[in-house]
């Protein structure tokens, strides 16, 4: 008798959680939304489990730029790098990303993300995408202190100016924070 998968209750599109790498690179962003809390809930059911199981120190993660055409396709990926296929490594909010670096979300730092085709993953989060996360979170009041809402405020102006990219903001986070980002 073959067992039957589970489906996570946010996820009533797509199976949750996949069996191989690349499941959510044909959804939609809205599916790749839901695919990030369905990724979210499944890796604190595993850690209350099974624990902290942390990649050592040095790890060189793989990331192809090519699959990465929105912010959802990039935590996606993210994610599944770094965890396997359903993996989750931050979702939406501004401050997510960066809660993953500090242990028990598969890292251990330093470690190496190395992105092939960064290019296209440039031009897919680029101004525009960086002053429309902004503005989203502007509105959502995703920022802790007034610094956080000025930051924010910054970023918007340069994502519209045309002076910073989203892809560029986000490995600025992850290298202020001692990741090594590599790529052609």
């Amino acid at each position: 008798m073959t067992k039957r998968r589970k489906h996570d209750p946010v996820t009533t599109d797509f199976p949750f959680p996949p069996p191989v790498l690349g499941t959510w690179r044909p959804l939609t962003e809205g599916q790749r939304q839901r695919w990030l809390i369905a990724a979210c809930n499944r890796h604190f059911k595993w850690l209350r489990r099974r624990g902290p199981r942390d990649a050592p120190a040095g790890t060189v993660f793989r990331i192809e730029g090519a699959d990465v055409d929105n912010l959802p396709g990039l935590l996606c990926a993210l994610g599944e790098a770094v965890n396997g296929p359903g993996g989750y490594f931050g979702g939406l909010n501004a401050l997510s990303l960066q809660d993953c670096l500090f242990g028990s979300f598969g890292v251990t730092l330093p470690f190496a993300i190395h992105i092939t085709n960064v290019e296209t993953a440039r031009r897919n989060l680029g101004g525009g995408a960086l002053a429309t996360w902004a503005q989203r979170r502007l509105r959502a009041e995703d920022f802790l202190d007034a610094e956080g809402e000025q930051w924010l405020r910054d970023a918007e102006r340069s994502g519209r100016e045309g002076t910073a990219t989203l892809l560029d903001t986000i490995l600025d986070v992850l290298r202020d924070h001692g990741v090594s980002i590599e790529g052609p």
